[in-house]
């Protein structure tokens, strides 16, 4: 029986080189910029934050690409 390596995925672990021709698809371009959000945005959000269950706090906060800090310094 012959065994067949991937040596791509080989040197991945083992910290050796790999060819850098192509793009890693988990890695965006461009960095985005940082959000911003306007006054009705900063009291639309915490009103429907206090409005939800927990699990539902934090999909709302992950939609919104915020940390919970950011939404107790609006209130």
């Amino acid at each position: 029986m012959a065994i067949t390596t991937n040596h791509t995925v080989d040197a991945r672990h083992h910290g050796a080189a790999t060819n850098h021709s192509e793009p890693d698809p988990e890695v965006p371009e461009r960095a985005r910029p940082p959000r911003r959000f306007s006054a009705d945005d900063k009291t639309r959000i915490p009103s429907e934050h206090e409005h939800l269950s927990r699990a539902e706090k934090g999909a709302l906060l992950r939609r919104e690409g915020l940390y919970i800090a950011a939404h107790r310094v609006w209130r």
